[in-house]
């Protein structure tokens, strides 16, 4: 008439009770009243207990019933989770007011407030004064310098980044990060400073915290050359590279060779337009199959372009081929124009 069982981790919430029998299947319910039991949800502690006034500390919180769905405030703000299990989640901090803020805990409709306070403390807070240089080539690997105060020393959680990407560190002190700039594309990038688990410091007034990296065009000149190619093409702009080898350009569909290249101007020899095509009879025919039609069967060719057709009957079977110029798509006699393979067919 008793079973006793312990119950594992799970979601704070109410859940209904069951009994199987492997040999029998469910059990009903007496009455076909449904019995429930309610996983509570306990807060035992967190930790720190203070952090930077902007935010960005990794909050780890313990206690009971805990889970992914799980959404935590500070002050009344979402702490953000990064982690979370039935017994322990992370979560990181938002910016705040500097002072004691509560720490609630809400899964489903059930909700728990911490015991204790979170500090948002000024003392903690990094500062960045500076940083420097607020524009960067595309190419990256410039020396990115960030001047502050209280930004700790480095150690694995202390990390910069450039917009999505790290900037990886080359020294980092009390006063002062220097990192290397990442590649990226064109455009304006946010500079964000990861101090341990201080959090994220606080930018002084007047001081802009994001990176443009440059990668502009002004103009060319010659404005036309040479179908064949050998033009020496001039380009004006900003934000290239001093090493030829870094720096790729192209006309249309032709490459322009760099021979020197500076911040603001390169100059490049176009290469020529001129292309080879294949044409084959592997192409398959409806009626008589593979080896009966041209492939590809249209091509669009440009002055100075190779076209090259080579052909081989299919084993076993006689038959020749032969190319010319016809007056129109469905032509099929030579009308004199200036391509002719010869008058005789040929097997290959």
């Amino acid at each position: 008439t008793t079973q006793v069982c312990r119950l594992g981790g799970a979601s704070a919430g109410t859940y209904p009770v069951s009994v199987n029998f492997p040999s029998l299947g469910d059990a009903r319910y007496a009455g076909d009243n449904i019995l429930y039991f309610s996983y509570q949800l306990i807060l035992s502690s967190f930790s720190p207990q203070s952090g930077s006034v902007g935010g960005g500390t990794v909050l780890t919180v313990r206690g009971f019933g805990l889970s992914q769905n799980a959404t935590v405030t500070v002050g009344g703000k979402e702490c953000e989770v990064v982690l979370a299990a039935d017994t322990e989640l992370k979560c990181r901090t938002p910016a705040g007011a500097a002072g004691l803020q509560a720490v609630t805990v809400t899964v489903g409709n059930m909700s728990e407030t911490a015991n204790t306070t979170f500090t948002y403390d000024n003392n903690l807070t990094p500062q960045i004064s500076g940083l420097s240089p607020q524009t960067a080539s595309v190419t990256g690997d410039q020396l990115l310098t960030i001047q502050g105060s209280n930004l700790g020393g480095q150690d694995n959680d202390s990390i910069v980044f450039v917009g999505a990407k790290r900037c990886l560190t080359e020294q980092w002190t009390e006063t002062q990060i220097s990192c290397h700039l990442p590649v990226m594309p064109p455009g304006v990038y946010q500079v964000d400073v990861h101090v341990g688990n201080r959090g994220f410091p606080q930018t002084s007034s007047g001081v802009n915290a994001s990176i443009r990296y440059i990668l502009d065009v002004y103009g060319i000149s010659p404005l036309s050359g040479s179908l064949m190619g050998g033009t020496m093409l001039t380009v004006s702009g900003s934000g290239f590279s001093n090493d030829t080898s870094d720096i790729k350009v192209s006309v249309g569909s032709s490459d322009c060779e760099v021979v020197s290249a500076s911040q603001n101007q390169l100059q490049c020899i176009i290469e020529s337009e001129e292309k080879r095509h294949v044409v084959t009879n592997q192409g398959s025919h409806l009626t008589y199959g593979l080896g009966y039609a041209w492939s590809p069967s249209s091509l669009q060719v440009f002055v100075g372009d190779t076209v090259m057709w080579r052909w081989e009957a299919p084993a076993f079977q006689s038959v020749g081929y032969r190319v010319f110029s016809v007056s129109s798509p469905s032509g099929t006699e030579y009308d004199g124009g200036p391509l002719n393979s010869g008058g005789a067919k040929t097997a290959q």
